[in-house]
């Protein structure tokens, strides 16, 4: 899978691209799309954190989205 990021007319980041190179990742943006298009509620996609590099802390290693009642029960297991 291939990112690239969109750029505005002063070189600022105003977007990024997700490119499929294979029948799997096509799948998965699809899957991917679904969420973002048709989550409603509880099925709304959100930033959930993110991961540092495990060799250099300044840099970030994974971003993490999930939907907003998988986040909700997530935090709820940890209160318990």
């Amino acid at each position: 899978m291939r990112i690239e990021l969109v750029k505005d007319e002063s070189n600022h980041t105003a977007g990024w691209t997700i490119i499929g190179e294979n029948e799997d990742e096509k799948r998965t943006l699809g899957s991917m799309r679904n969420l973002l298009f048709w989550g409603l509620k509880e099925n709304v996609v959100e930033y959930d954190g993110m991961s540092a590099d495990p060799d250099d802390p300044n840099y970030v290693a994974k971003l993490h989205f999930a939907t907003r009642g998988y986040t909700a029960s997530k935090k709820a297991e940890r209160r318990e």
